[in-house]
């Protein structure tokens, strides 16, 4: 199975980055100048950036892309890791955590849930695909990423640089990324069973994600740390990267703890 294209930088214990949808490995770039204490990988996610599709696939689904982050960290040496997943990427570090729990002394869902698409979401998932079928990503993502950060940044310097990104992502990607969120199963006893540590980051503002659905999904694992970005939407990496960066540490110490 083919690698992903990653980024390695620092040394110490391995903090690994997955992004989200309509999103690339460069959507961490604001934080990791704070957190060189530790050896530091960050993906593109399959369809993403530099990383390509499977060929032959139907549907590349979220647990081979688990498959390939396990693959590439393998390829790079790494046997343990605590990996961080943001919005589509915490579904990936959901199904990585079912796949391989040996490989992890933590994880984390960054704005994001492990429950299932609704099935009002999944029929919307599909106009959406027709939508960049027809009209291609641009209008696509012009529509998206405003309305993932809060009401104070929807205009903001962080809200072009993601539209940068977003810009730049191919229509087979977010098609085949559209069609596998679409397909995931709920992943809340992947939660309640967690045998290490896990994250669980809220925004105040995501208009995505309730906040009381992520709440209560923090109380399930043995383990967890709870973090509410108070002027966050769904993209606190890049709205608010201090307090990203210190909640990110914070937790690697208590993956560090077991």
């Amino acid at each position: 199975m083919e690698k992903l294209n990653y980024t390695d930088t620092g040394s110490g214990d391995v903090l690994v980055l997955l992004h989200g949808f309509c999103e690339d490995l460069h959507v961490w770039e604001g934080i990791l100048p704070e957190l060189v204490r530790y050896r530091l990988v960050c993906m593109d996610l399959p369809g993403f950036g530099k990383s390509g599709l499977t060929e032959g696939k139907e549907v590349e689904t979220l647990e081979d892309m688990a498959t390939r982050v396990a693959v590439t960290l393998k390829m790079a040496g790494i046997e343990k890791c605590t990996l961080i997943g943001h919005s589509m990427g915490g579904y990936v570090a959901l199904a990585f955590a079912e796949k391989y729990p040996e490989m992890l002394t933590g994880w984390g869902l960054f704005h994001s849930t492990a429950y299932p698409d609704s099935p009002e979401k999944k029929e919307d998932r599909l106009k959406q695909v027709e939508f960049v079928r027809k009209n291609g990503p641009v209008p696509y993502v012009n529509k998206l990423i405003p309305g993932l950060f809060s009401k104070s940044h929807e205009r903001s310097l962080q809200t072009e640089y993601s539209l940068k990104i977003a810009r730049e992502c191919k229509a087979e990607g977010i098609i085949n990324a559209l069609l596998a969120m679409r397909q995931r199963p709920e992943r809340i006893e992947t939660l309640t069973n967690a045998e290490v540590p896990v994250l669980i980051v809220a925004g105040a503002d995501d208009a995505l994600i309730p906040l009381e659905k992520l709440s209560y999904q923090a109380s399930l694992p043995a383990r967890c740390q709870f973090e509410l970005l108070e002027n966050s939407g769904h993209m606190g990496m890049t709205e608010e990267p201090g307090e990203s960066v210190r909640l990110l540490d914070s937790f690697m110490q208590f993956a560090r703890m077991g």
